[in-house]
């Protein structure tokens, strides 16, 4: 069943693990997770900030579906609870939008491309950082993490970066 949203709405990495929900994400700064058999929504998140021009560009599952990660132009990745929108907590390591953000298999470690030519890994659980990754470029589009969780890849100006994680 389709479904009409008010505004324009940017999907990024929308399925669950079980692929029973989506979640999707706008130019109104909110996130919301919806059943995806149904469309009926479950819950919406508005911890991001920041002006009507603003957007959050990029949501994450994490792989056991407990927990998203969103990420925009507030600088933040912000991750909170898929099944109630209750904000779990929020990373502000970045200086500069964030246009990725996503999860590692073991989902207790997040990966965020910027906008300030870095990429950052830190810790899901504790909270901490654990690593910066330079670029030469702000150009960064994109990120994964290998299957095993072992290395990284980033887009950097056409370019496909591989980074083993330390």
């Amino acid at each position: 069943m389709a479904r009409a949203l008010p505004r324009q709405v940017w999907i990024r990495r929308c399925r669950s693990g079980d692929s029973t929900r989506i979640v999707s994400a706008g130019q109104d700064l909110w996130a919301r997770v919806w059943y995806a058999d149904t469309g009926k929504p479950i819950c919406t998140y508005k911890g991001h900030t920041g002006d009507p021009t603003d957007t959050i560009l990029s949501v994450a599952w994490s792989r056991d579906g407990a927990r998203i990660a969103s990420a925009g132009w507030d600088k933040t990745v912000q991750v909170w609870e898929a099944a109630t929108g209750e904000n779990v907590y929020t990373y502000q390591g970045h200086t500069q939008a964030v246009v990725a953000a996503v999860w590692a298999s073991d989902s207790r470690r997040i990966a965020s491309a910027s906008l300030d030519k870095s990429v950052q890994v830190w810790d899901a659980i504790t909270e901490q950082h654990i690593y910066t990754y330079p670029s030469r470029t702000d150009k960064l589009r994109d990120l994964t993490w290998s299957p095993d969780g072992a290395d990284i890849a980033f887009t950097d100006d056409r370019i496909v970066c591989v980074w083993q994680i330390e």
